[in-house]
């Protein structure tokens, strides 16, 4: 899902952060009439509120992790605390911002609005940036695998075939006298040839037998093959933030967009098949899980996370008026 996040249309899951300094709430000429900002702050305040109605579980670890981030930061003297305000207090003064004094579209709203800046006014704030996650993409995609797990059989072994004679071999390999003198014709040679002719004849009949009886030993074995599934979710945020004068209800900074990704890899599925014989290759027991657009809390917070760290560099970098 994708929100765009403009001034009076606020779609997004936001987060405020409520920086509690003295203000003087004069218009700063060089901005075009914003309010001119404190150059230091003295405390925060952190609070979260969903309003893409895809992320209500993200809201709180939203709220913690950004308070955390900040006060290991140690970018306001006075400290880091939740805001803890009710979500209907919140996205009032959210879509207050976009409106000039007393043009909100709904008056009880507008009333809502102006009440929770005074209140933040009287506490000390005069500063405020709305974190939001502009864009969520969670996908879970699915694989499966069918792996051989028996061994294949050892190749068969057969007895030495029985070399036939040479009727031109020598007593010392190709050195020496003939042994066979008259060649072909030799008595001797034909002899030989004769027990050889016997002996070849019984080795072929014993590894035909060998041979049957190997392959009748395979297509009768058991093969175990092991089908596996694999389960990637991801998740990936987009988040940007708004510096908020509480003083006038008006934008005098935003952030760039930055994001937060995780992944996982995971066996979803896994079972033991078995097949008689090697040529057969057994079937899945059921189809591959299509993907969906959905991923695990945790890893949809992990990704929050990883956006969260990268919004506070994004908030104290340079060009921001938390910038050091």
């Amino acid at each position: 899902m994708r929100a765009q996040w403009v001034p009076g249309a606020l779609r997004v899951a936001a987060v405020l952060l409520v920086a509690g300094v003295p203000c003087a709430g004069a218009p700063d000429a060089a901005t075009g009439g914003s309010p001119a900002l404190p150059a230091r702050f003295r405390s925060a305040a952190v609070g979260a509120l969903d309003l893409t109605g895809e992320a209500a579980d993200l809201a709180p670890t939203l709220e913690r992790s950004l308070a955390r981030l900040l006060a290991d930061a140690h970018l306001f003297e006075g400290g880091v605390r939740a805001l803890g305000a009710g979500p209907d207090e919140l996205r009032s003064v959210l879509r207050q911002v976009g409106y000039e004094a007393g043009r909100s579209e709904e008056a009880g709203e507008s009333a809502t609005a102006r009440k929770a800046l005074e209140r933040l006014r009287k506490a000390g704030a005069d500063v405020m940036i709305a974190a939001a996650i502009t864009q969520i993409v969670a996908r879970t995609t699915y694989d499966s695998t069918l792996e051989p797990v028996t061994p294949e059989d050892p190749p068969l072994k057969l007895p030495p075939e029985p070399a036939k004679p040479d009727p031109n071999a020598r007593k010392y390999a190709q050195m020496g006298p003939r042994l066979y003198a008259r060649g072909e014709a030799d008595p001797r040679y034909r002899a030989r040839l004769r027990e050889w002719r016997e002996a070849h004849a019984c080795w072929e009949r014993g590894a035909a037998r060998a041979r049957q009886e190997h392959e009748n030993r395979r297509a009768g074995r058991q093969f175990a093959w092991r089908w596996r599934v694999r389960e990637r979710p991801s998740v990936r945020l987009e988040v940007s933030a708004q510096l908020i004068s509480v003083a006038t209800g008006t934008m005098v900074w935003a952030s760039p967009r930055v994001w937060g990704e995780a992944a996982d890899e995971r066996a979803y599925r896994e079972q033991l098949l078995t097949v008689v014989g090697p040529a057969s290759r057994p079937e899945a027991p059921e189809p591959t899980p299509s993907a969906v657009n959905a991923a695990p809390a945790a890893l949809r917070q992990a990704a929050l996370l990883l956006g969260t760290r990268r919004l506070l560099d994004a908030v104290r970098g340079e060009g921001s008026p938390l910038s050091r």
